[in-house]
């Protein structure tokens, strides 16, 4: 979605400015979102550097660096010019759609690294990207979520399970560990063996419950919050809404991963205060329940495939440090796909899945065979 481009206040502030600002993402009236957007930097901005700077590189932001580094492994593998682009700051979706119109390229696949669809994000996304087209000459498709595509789910499997076994995977199955910080560092973290655990929490990106009822599912906010929500509307009507995409791959993950039913939980992180109700449980209120004093639990975070502020500052940290002292829990953090080869392999294709024929600048689809050939 975006990152600032340094851990100080005028780039953080700038960086909340756009993002807070988007009509998309605060859907009030105008000037009611103006005083929100003062307030919201006003009492965050002085913690937000705090958090940047914790988890800021060498490299640059670890958003960034990770997004740079997918795209660089696409390319060499599809031999066709990739870009990244961000949409609160730098690079911009119409520098992405610039350098890829001076390479000669005429259409583009826009893949949005959401896996679970935010009808907020997507419509910004889309916005940006016809802005960008009225400056070049460039046609362009975004693609779905693929929060239940098997490779996806895979990818995810393959990164996850081997933290499962009791003990820490060696360096070649780590994901760019050159760019962890010290208080970061997944190798900190204890690990057990799968039946050690008592639960395992699917923590997903936070929304309030008006911005899932944009698709049209027709649900108060309690009703919403129900656990068995999936159960009460069925299927086939929720499957544009973001929590049922949440609980969809959960089940999905948590079968592959051959997790015990009665041990998976739900939750959801990254709230903003003073705004309206959210999905609920909390990632905090469900860690700190008193069941799980002084007990291991474990923390899949599948809505951030690149290692981000929500997963390097708000669980690695800040989790872990409220659960150790609140409740004497011990966490540990499942890692994030990242540069992962299955990861870069599951774009490949997925991008090359379309309506409609390659157009130039694009890699002609896998077919079934040649993607499981290639796993």
């Amino acid at each position: 979605m975006g990152s600032p481009s340094a851990p100080e206040k005028d780039a953080v502030t700038s960086y909340l400015r756009a993002f807070l600002g988007d009509k998309n993402i605060l859907t009030t009236a105008p000037f009611l979102r103006f005083l929100l957007v003062r307030l919201l930097i006003f009492f965050r901005k002085k913690s937000l550097v705090k958090a940047y700077r914790q988890i800021w590189t060498a490299e640059g932001s670890p958003l960034l660096v990770h997004s740079q580094r997918i795209a660089n492994k696409l390319e060499h593998q599809t031999k066709m010019p990739t870009a990244i682009a961000m949409l609160y700051g730098s690079p911009s979706v119409s520098n992405a759609f610039k350098s890829l119109a001076d390479k000669g390229i005429d259409h583009i696949m826009v893949c949005p690294l959401f896996p679970q669809g935010v009808t907020g994000i997507l419509s910004s996304i889309k916005e940006q990207c016809t802005q960008a087209q009225a400056e070049t000459p460039i046609t362009f498709e975004i693609r779905p979520p693929f929060y239940d595509h098997p490779t996806y789910i895979q990818a995810l499997a393959s990164t996850i399970s081997p933290f499962l076994l009791g003990e820490f995977p060696n360096a070649s199955q780590q994901n760019s560990p050159s760019i962890q910080k010290k208080s970061t560092s997944l190798s900190s973290q204890a690990y057990f063996h799968r039946e050690a655990y008592e639960a395992f929490i699917f923590s997903f990106h936070g929304l309030p419950c008006s911005e899932v009822r944009k698709v049209g599912i027709r649900c108060n906010n309690r009703q919403m919050n129900d656990p068995n929500c999936v159960q009460l509307f069925g299927d086939e009507a929720c499957k544009k809404c973001y929590k049922y995409q949440c609980l969809r791959t959960t089940h999905l993950l948590s079968k592959t991963l051959n997790l015990p039913k009665n041990k998976v939980f739900v939750s959801f992180q990254s709230r903003l205060p003073w705004t309206q109700t959210w999905l609920a449980p909390s990632t905090k209120e469900v860690v700190n329940l008193p069941v799980f004093k002084r007990k291991n639990l474990f923390v899949i975070a599948p809505s951030f495939p690149s290692d981000c502020l929500e997963t390097l500052y708000e669980i690695q940290i800040k989790l872990q440090q409220q659960a150790f002292f609140l409740n004497q829990t011990s966490l540990t953090v499942a890692p994030s796909l990242n540069d992962h080869d299955l990861f870069v392999l599951f774009l490949e294709n997925f991008l090359g899945k379309t309506n409609s024929p390659p157009k130039a600048g694009f890699p002609k689809p896998l077919s079934e065979k040649e993607e499981i050939a290639r796993r």
